[in-house]
């Protein structure tokens, strides 16, 4: 009679396995991590910060994450958000610093106004607009544009309705 040796099936490390591996240096562990969350995580930086500076901070992130990993809490939720966090700091920082921002308003909207006094109150209005807009904190100017990195719910609300009402102000609407 011969004993048939049943190989377990392998799981994958869990999220705190997986990252107290990291914090003790294992470069494999976090290829793990990279496989699983790159992609996802440069997706929403094109989202938050646009293409040309993605893949930096993304990058960024990741490196962020390697040298924090010993600080990781899984009982305060999934590597996933830990990195969303991340990620949506460094955002709103590369935002801060950015020059400011361009919005693709034309002064000359609309351009069937019927007289130059028309034309003249649209690019004044079209300039308050912007102004108004770089005026306005990184995350409620992410939450106007709709790239405030998947933030839902009340705090995205929260967001939206003082970025609305901030406008409003600076537009004279209030």
């Amino acid at each position: 009679m011969s004993a048939s040796l049943a190989v377990p099936p392998c799981r994958p490390p869990s999220e705190a396995h997986l990252m107290h591996r990291i914090a003790a240096g294992d470069e494999s562990a976090f290829a793990l991590l990279m496989r699983r969350h790159a992609a996802r995580l440069a997706r929403r930086m094109r989202a938050m910060v646009g293409a040309a500076y993605a893949e930096d901070l993304t990058q960024e992130t990741l490196l962020r994450a390697w040298c924090a990993a010993g600080r990781f809490d899984a009982a305060k939720g999934s590597i996933g958000a830990w990195l969303d966090r991340i990620a949506r700091n460094l955002a709103i920082d590369h935002l801060r610093r950015a020059a400011p921002m361009a919005l693709p308003l034309d002064p000359a909207w609309p351009s069937a106004a019927p007289d130059a006094l028309a034309r003249l109150a649209a690019r004044e209005q079209a300039a308050r607009l912007r102004q108004g807009m770089r005026s306005l904190p990184a995350t409620q100017r992410l939450a106007l544009l709709g790239q405030d990195g998947g933030a839902g719910g009340r705090a995205h609300e929260g967001r939206l309705y003082r970025a609305r009402i901030a406008l409003r102000v600076l537009m004279g609407e209030v």
